[in-house]
C-alpha cells in the first residue's frame, strides 16, 4: 500500500471515530427539557391504555415498533455516524409523580450504546426513565434520566419512584422523584441490603 493511500486510510478511520472519551465508556448525563415536549396524541384516555411499545415519542428521542427503536449518534449533525443507541421497553409503571393528583406514566427503557468500530468487550446496557403526562388529549414528556444499570422492578408511591437492582446477591434500592420542568430529577444514594 502506497503512502498516500495508507494516509487517506488513517485520516478517514480518525474522521469516523467516535470522540476520545466514548472509546471506553460513554457518559451519560440527563436530558432535560427545558419545556415539556409534546409527543403524538393518543385515542386512548388513560395512560394504561397507550400502546408504548408502538409509538413515536418526538425528535429527540426514538420511534419504538415492536418495543424497540435505534437512535444514530453523530459527531454534528450532518457528519459521520459513530454509534447506534439499541432502545428496549423494560416495563411501564404508572402512578402520581408530578404532584397534580392525576396518574403519570414512567417508561423504563434497557438502552445499549454500540460504536460503529469494533471494541474488545460489549456494551454495557443501562436505563433510561421518561416520565409522561396527560394533558387532555396531548402526551408531555417531562424529562429523561437514565440509571447506570437496568432495575429489576419499579414502583410509584407518595409521588417518588423507587427503583429495584441486585447486585453481587444484595438488594438495591434508589428513589427517585420529579423535581420540576428544566430540573433534573432528585434521587436517593443506592442503597443496599443483604
Amino acid at each position: 500500500m502506497g503512502p498516500l493511500l495508507l494516509r487517506i486510510l488513517i485520516a478517514t478511520l480518525v474522521a469516523c471515530s467516535p470522540p476520545a472519551k466514548s472509546m471506553v465508556a460513554p457518559v451519560v448525563a440527563p436530558v432535560v427539557a427545558s419545556q415539556p415536549s409534546p409527543l403524538p396524541s393518543s385515542t386512548d384516555s388513560s395512560l394504561p391504555g397507550v400502546d408504548w411499545c408502538n409509538r413515536g415519542y418526538g425528535a429527540t428521542h426514538p420511534t419504538l415498533a415492536d418495543c424497540r427503536g435505534t437512535v444514530e449518534q453523530r459527531h454534528r449533525a450532518g457528519e459521520g455516524m459513530w454509534g447506534v443507541e439499541h432502545y428496549k421497553l423494560a416495563t411501564t409503571v404508572y402512578g402520581d409523580l408530578t404532584g397534580d393528583g392525576h396518574e403519570d406514566a414512567l417508561i423504563v427503557l434497557e438502552t445499549t450504546l454500540r460504536p460503529v468500530l469494533i471494541q474488545p468487550n460489549p456494551p454495557a446496557a443501562r436505563a433510561e426513565l421518561w416520565l409522561i403526562e396527560r394533558q387532555g388529549t396531548e402526551l408531555i414528556l417531562y424529562t429523561t434520566e437514565s440509571a447506570e444499570t437496568v432495575p429489576t422492578s419499579v414502583s410509584i408511591a407518595n409521588g417518588a419512584a423507587t427503583l429495584v437492582w441486585n447486585q453481587d446477591g444484595r438488594r438495591c434500592t434508589a428513589e427517585w422523584r420529579f423535581a420540576g420542568v428544566g430540573q433534573t430529577a432528585v434521587k436517593s444514594a443506592r442503597r443496599c441490603t443483604p
